[in-house]
């Protein structure tokens, strides 16, 4: 049986949450880097909007705010830097 693309997409983004969510903090910044590059080949592919995918990993880093010095900023700043770095290789869940 076929996973319909919308279930697929909303299994990818919880599951990239709960890995940045859940990830070790001497990982943290690998992690929600390669979060970024995952969520944002489907950014580049038009498969999920920015804004969606960068309040997803944003929200799921914001559990380790203030511990050890981890900032928000860094978190976005990490994002933003992955969605660059994927922009230019396109994931797509349709045909």
């Amino acid at each position: 049986m076929a996973v319909a693309p919308d279930s697929y997409l909303a299994a990818i983004l919880a599951g990239e949450a709960e890995r940045v969510a859940r990830t070790r903090v001497h990982m943290r910044n690998h992690t929600r880097f390669r979060s970024a590059l995952v969520l944002g080949r489907l950014v580049a592919a038009g498969e999920v909007g920015e804004h969606d995918a960068r309040t997803v990993l944003t929200d799921a880093a914001a559990a380790h705010t203030a511990v050890e010095g981890f900032t928000a900023e860094e978190a976005h700043r990490t994002v933003g830097n992955g969605f660059r770095y994927s922009g230019a290789r396109t994931r797509r869940l349709r045909h």
